[in-house]
């Protein structure tokens, strides 16, 4: 089974990290495709034994967020994902957030039909985050940490109780 990895650096690849590490420990056979943003927390995690393959993404460079987000949407970033997408051939798709998960669920539903997990990030108690906001309608599946969030979100939000 192949799985690709979709977030942002810091703590929302930590909680990524942590999820994989778990699911490897389940499931030996699983190859796990990474993509992040390309930052300095980022740059050595070719050599990390948990990824069988690590991509970067090249940042925006906008401190901020909405700025971001729309760098999310331009077509160098959409055709680089697209271009993993072809290349990996994942059989799913999850995310813990942030503007790399955008392309790669969008073009994994509308292309590829390809499932997707999203994972809302458990430092979000009582509200919605932006990607979750996009996200939740390219999601198969979409987990929230928190049950209050269950009725922000609507009847796809699923609660399993603290994943991280």
């Amino acid at each position: 089974m192949k799985l690709l990895a979709a977030c942002e650096s810091g703590g929302h690849l930590t909680q990524m990290t942590y999820i994989l590490k778990h699911l490897r420990e389940l499931r030996e056979d699983i190859n796990i495709v990474l993509v992040t943003e390309d930052s300095k927390r980022t740059k050595n995690l070719k050599s990390y034994s948990l990824f069988d393959e690590v991509y970067l993404l090249e940042t925006s460079g906008y401190k901020n967020k909405y700025l971001r987000y729309l760098h999310a949407f331009s077509p160098t970033v959409f055709i680089k994902v697209l271009r993993i997408l072809k290349k990996e051939r994942p059989d799913v798709i999850i995310s813990t957030a942030g503007w790399v998960s955008i392309p790669a669920f969008i073009l994994s539903k509308v292309v590829f039909g390809i499932p997707t997990i999203y994972i809302h990030s458990w430092s979000r108690v009582t509200k919605k985050s932006d990607s979750g906001r996009i996200l939740y309608y390219f999601s198969d599946v979409f987990i929230v940490q928190w049950p209050q969030l269950l009725e922000k979100y609507g009847k796809k939000a699923r609660y399993f109780g603290g994943i991280l």
